[in-house]
């Protein structure tokens, strides 16, 4: 006997916590708006083990449950079993995908749930310009087997793009940007206040590992420290990167007695409410750290003149494109856009003055028209 009047939505999830990232404010305002229930697929035992340990993502994705099809999780089969007997029981089931290409595994699965799935949505990074994110598509076009029954794009700006690798104009929903939902945001801080989350003066947000990377947070921190009033740091690395690497260069600062450094794991939005000033290098994170509106520092490690040849497209094929691409991306939504350490010495300077009291508003944008949109995509 199916649930009168219940949706489910399958989520069918890439290989990068960024991924899940994108789509939770989508989910959420979906399961909001309708009461659905979520079931979420995992390529790996890592992304399932993140998401289950996130006090924000968990909420979102774990509503009926949560695995992973890669080898070695025991109770894999049982799962899937247990799950395909609660599918049959719901009167709508929708899947959302953010993944350009499948392995045959996956892609067979994703066949199975199209049977029983009324509509297919994909959902890529909701940060990079269009212009980036053409040149990306173009470099690693979607596989026919990607395309689905609709597409989620931010803005009408994307529309070209996904056109080019078929799409139909009546197949894209332009659902604005989902971290700016309100009901994105009343998740958030419905979180927060339940619980104890300690206030810092730095939140520093970087990209995965690269060549230079530790060099560059080395620098950054290095300098943060110097300041008497930016006593408490956060360190939020991405997803893929080893705490160990963390903490070894955060061990050859010898911080002073007064500096406290702290490594998390957990959702930026979340860590950003309680801080003074976010630092952000080479991340699409950096577009949470303004949901409370918080000073957001672009930091780029490179001369001004070596990131416009990059924005002038002179360098398009440089190794280091798609970190170039994420920093790019987060101009416009920065505060302070600094190159190398003189400008972000010269941004601390003001920052550390600022007070949190002032610092914690919610940035009101008006979504009515894509949420209807995207409200009418899945009623």
């Amino acid at each position: 006997m199916s649930a009168p009047n219940k949706k489910l939505i399958i989520v069918l999830g890439g290989d990068r916590m960024g991924n899940y990232e994108t789509i939770a404010p989508i989910v959420n305002e979906i399961t909001t708006e309708f009461n659905c229930d979520v079931f979420t697929i995992t390529q790996s035992n890592l992304i399932q083990n993140q998401i289950l340990s996130s006090l924000v993502l968990s909420g979102v994705f774990c509503k009926s449950g949560c695995i992973s099809v890669e080898k070695g999780s025991l109770n894999t089969f049982k799962n899937f079993i247990n799950f395909f007997i609660k599918l049959i029981k719901y009167n709508d089931t929708y899947l959302i995908t953010n993944r350009k290409d499948y392995s045959p595994k996956f892609y067979i699965l994703y066949k199975v749930l199209g049977i029983f799935s009324a509509k297919r949505f994909y959902t890529k990074s909701y940060s990079r310009s269009s212009i980036n994110h053409t040149r990306q598509l173009q470099k690693t076009p979607l596989s026919k087997k990607a395309l689905q029954n609709y597409a989620l794009i931010p803005t009408v700006d994307h529309t070209k793009e996904y056109s080019l690798i078929g799409y139909k104009k009546n197949q894209l929903i332009i659902t604005g940007y989902p971290k700016f939902y309100p009901s994105w945001k009343s998740y958030l801080t419905n979180i927060i206040n339940k619980n104890n989350h300690k206030y810092s003066d730095v939140l520093f947000i970087f990209t995965k590992d690269y060549s230079s990377l530790k060099n560059v947070i080395f620098e950054v921190l290095k300098t943060v420290v110097m300041y008497d009033s930016l006593s408490r740091i956060i360190l939020k690395p991405h997803p893929t990167m080893p705490i160990e690497d963390i903490t070894e260069i955060v061990n050859d600062l010898s911080l002073p007695k007064d500096k406290h450094i702290v490594i998390s794991t957990e959702n930026v939005a979340f860590l950003s409410f309680k801080t003074k000033v976010v630092i952000s290098h080479a991340t699409s994170a950096a577009y949470d750290a303004k949901i409370f509106d918080k000073h957001l520092i672009n930091y780029y490690p490179h001369s001004k003149e070596f990131v416009d040849r990059y924005r002038n497209h002179d360098m398009d094929d440089m190794d280091n494109h798609e970190i170039m691409s994420s920093a790019n991306s987060c101009d416009f939504i920065s505060d302070d856009i600094c190159y190398g350490v003189k400008d972000l010495k010269s941004a601390l300077d003001r920052v550390s003055l600022i007070t949190f009291e002032n610092n914690n508003t919610l940035i009101n944008k008006d979504t009515s028209s894509e949420l209807k949109s995207l409200h009418k995509a899945f009623s």
